[in-house]
Parts: C-alpha cells; structure tokens; sequence
C-alpha cells in the first residue's frame, strides 16, 4: 500500500516538473462584409428602406404609440398633437397608407396579410419600453414641427429616425467596423 501511495505522489509530482511554457496566438479576425446604406436615417432594420409612402406611415404609427403610450406631464400635449396631426394633414397621411397598403398588395397575393403583420411588428416596435422617455421626447418634437409644416412627407426620414433612435439595437453603436455611421441597408421586400 505505502508502495502505491509513493508511486501515486511521484507521478502527481512528476506533472509538475518540465511542463512547457504556455504559448500565446494571435487570432486576427478577418474583415467584416458589411453593406453600409449612408442615406438610411433609421437604425432599426422595420423602418429602413422605406418608400415615401411608408416613411410618412412608419412616422404616423409611431406618433400614433407616443400618443397611446407616453405618460407624465406631457401626455395631453402628445394626445392634442397627434388628434391636430391627424386633422391637419388627412389627406396625406390617407393617401400615404393607401400607397404603402398597395406596395404589399403588388408584392404578394397575400398582400394584406402581410401588410397587417408588418403593422404589428411596427406597432410593437415603437411600443417597447426600453427607450421611452426618449421616445416621447422625440415625438414631442416631431409633433410640433408637424404643426407648422404643410407637407408632412418632407423630413419624414429625419423624424422617424429620431423616433426610432431610442429604440436602436445596443451593439449599433459598439464596433464601428460594423456598422459604421449608419444602419445596415436590407434588401428591400
């Protein structure tokens, strides 16, 4: 038995003796094959690319969650601006959502649907909690730029990119060599 145990200590000891130094690599990462679209104004992939049409209904539907969804002091501001950008600009934002409707008609016998999904998503989208109070702000802003304007499309883009911005992806903004200064472009539907 204490023959076992000294072979035992021996060989654990034996381990330890001339065991070589650890050697460090360097792994370089190889580029990264990113397609950078720098006219793109939002960051999330739900609101870039858009049409003008859809542009100035992305812009409707989230001024359309600030009003539903923000709280606080300037709630009654929000629900007054969003109930005047609706009077103000009907015909519009009317013949924006048919336009915008009519793109996924064309794109697909089950336009509609697809459409009424894309809604969803967006609605979702805006809705989420992370980035609220910034979103509101936002969107206090954009509504009483809209009050003045007598085109509502024009700045569209720049408007519903600062909606959009509270809402951008954390790692957007961490690697450039990902994502640059703007947003990757997707291939549009």
């Amino acid at each position: 038995m204490r023959t076992t145990v000294t072979t035992f200590i021996a060989a654990l000891l034996a381990g330890c003796v001339g065991r070589p130094a650890p050697v460090a690599v360097a792994i370089t990462p190889p580029p990264l094959a990113v397609v950078v679209d720098r006219q793109a104004p939002a960051p999330n992939p739900i609101n870039a690319g858009l049409s003008e049409a859809a542009t100035l209904w992305h812009l409707r539907a989230g001024l359309n969650v600030a009003a539903l969804a923000c709280r606080g002091p300037e709630e009654a501001v929000l629900v007054a601006g969003y109930n005047a950008l609706l009077a103000r600009h009907a015909v519009p934002l009317k013949a924006a959502e048919a336009a915008y409707a009519a793109e996924y008609q064309a794109a697909t016998a089950v336009g509609r649907d697809r459409y009424d999904d894309q809604m969803t998503r967006l609605y979702n989208h805006f809705g989420q909690s992370r980035g609220r109070s910034s979103f509101c702000a936002a969107a206090r802003v954009a509504l009483v730029e809209l009050e003045t304007t007598l085109d509502p499309a024009a700045d569209a883009g720049a408007r519903l990119a600062s909606l959009d911005q509270p809402f951008a992806p954390p790692w957007l903004s961490v690697d450039p060599r990902v994502f640059g200064e703007a947003p990757v472009q997707l291939a549009s539907r």
